[in-house]
């Protein structure tokens, strides 16, 4: 299994191109099933997450062709056949999937998603959605089974601004009957990405960005060529690596609105943000303050995916800090390792209590997608060699992070 070796203390300095949108591209990847015909989806990232999505689609009778980072999707000759428990298992998102092959087949037969192990993420809220809207749904242990029954336009209040059933419920009344209303609904920038995909195959979506969004049903929707919007979880990352690290570092292609959480307690706590219509520039000092009380929650709060980020960067500033996590219950597992660095990090049920430190190096292993980007992080920042075992969880959210954080000056490998 490989792992990913650096040697700390190396500045980063550059410019940096952000890729496309993991969280963005993998619900356009399961609507391209909605126009039964071609889509072709620019600034694709090249992701073991996206090529999952494309072997769903291949498992439903659908193409897919990669040229660069074009992706190209014909859903013409779609077959609605059960998807294979171990395809859906291999992708925490593959529940997006089920709206659109309802829309498209009538009924749907998917095992519960699988991915990293960050909590609990259930999809009741999918499910008693689905239902509202006229959709049969039985649940036999992992395997949850949808027909629709007759579809038709509901007002849906979430309980919870969840992104997952808020795109899922688009999905599925994107074609079909009536007016669909969701309030409460999440307001993540993916959303407005998904919402706009959706409008350019030519259906009806407002509202998206705002906790109100109505789907006006059509009757067809059209081919569509599309540019996915670039990701701001890996402009985090970046940023985060830049204050762990020292340096300086433009990172292009990124609205500043996008990250602003991130690089306001960055700013915050001594590092140089400038903000530029399509790009963002961060300046750490020899060594960055902690920030006294960082809390996730829903967008536009601070993203729980940059909250593992913030923590390595924590963990080797001066002073000391408190984490709150409000989405997950199970998303501290980096803390253990990065301790095995020398952070000093106690934890007590949802809060995390970091007291800066000299990191040194050593042997660490990657428990999630985002807690693999933290750890290279602290990596930087740590006196030595670290290795970083597992980092296959890290490619399934960057299209080489070990390359662009090369090119930045890093002293970075990746091995076996």
């Amino acid at each position: 299994m490989s792992a990913v070796k650096v040697s700390g203390k190396n500045k980063l300095y550059g410019n940096i191109k952000i890729q496309g949108c993991k969280n963005a591209v993998l619900p356009i990847i399961a609507a391209s099933l909605l126009n039964g015909g071609e889509n072709i989806i620019h600034n694709c990232p090249y992701l073991a997450d996206v090529i999952a999505s494309i072997k769903i689609l291949e498992e439903l009778g659908a193409s897919a062709v990669f040229d660069g980072n074009t992706l190209v999707i014909d859903s013409s000759g779609i077959s609605c056949r059960r998807v294979e428990p171990a395809l859906m298992k291999s992708l925490r998102s593959s529940v997006v999937f089920l709206g659109p092959v309802l829309s498209r087949c009538g009924k749907a037969a998917v095992s519960m998603p699988g991915g990293c192990d960050i909590g609990k993420r259930p999809i009741d809220i999918h499910l008693t959605s689905f239902e509202r809207m006229g959709v049969d749904v039985e649940c036999a242990g992992d395997e949850v089974t949808c027909a629709v029954n007759k579809l038709h336009g509901e007002r849906i209040v979430l309980p919870f601004p969840s992104v997952g059933a808020t795109e899922n419920i688009m999905l599925l009344a994107a074609l079909g009957r009536g007016v669909t209303t969701i309030h409460n609904a999440a307001r993540e920038p993916e959303i407005v990405d998904l919402q706009n995909f959706l409008n350019s195959m030519g259906a009806r979506v407002f509202g998206a960005g705002t906790g109100n969004i109505t789907i006006y049903a059509v009757d067809k929707l059209t081919d569509s060529e599309y540019t996915v919007m670039t990701d701001r979880i890996e402009a985090a990352t970046f940023a985060c690596a830049v204050a762990a690290a020292g340096g300086e570092l433009y990172m292009e292609g990124i609205k500043p609105g996008y990250i602003r959480t991130v690089t306001n307690i960055l700013k915050n706590s001594g590092a140089a943000v400038a903000e530029y219509p399509d790009s963002v520039y961060v300046g750490a000092p020899s060594q960055i303050s902690c920030p006294q009380l960082v809390s996730t929650g829903p967008y536009p709060g601070f993203p729980t995916d940059a909250q593992s980020l913030l923590m390595s960067v924590m963990s080797c500033s001066k002073g000391s800090g408190v984490i709150r996590e409000n989405i997950f219950e199970n998303r501290f597992g980096h803390a253990q390792e990065l301790r095995r660095l020398g952070a000093d990090i106690i934890i007590d049920g949802r809060s995390a209590y970091v007291r800066g430190a000299a990191l040194t190096g050593g042997q660490v292993t990657a428990r999630d997608l985002r807690s693999g980007a933290a750890l290279v992080v602290a990596a930087l920042a740590a006196e030595g060699e670290t290795t970083v075992e597992k980092a296959v969880y890290i490619d399934r959210g960057y299209d080489d992070l070990v390359g662009k954080l090369g090119s930045l000056g890093a002293s970075i490998e990746r091995v076996n």
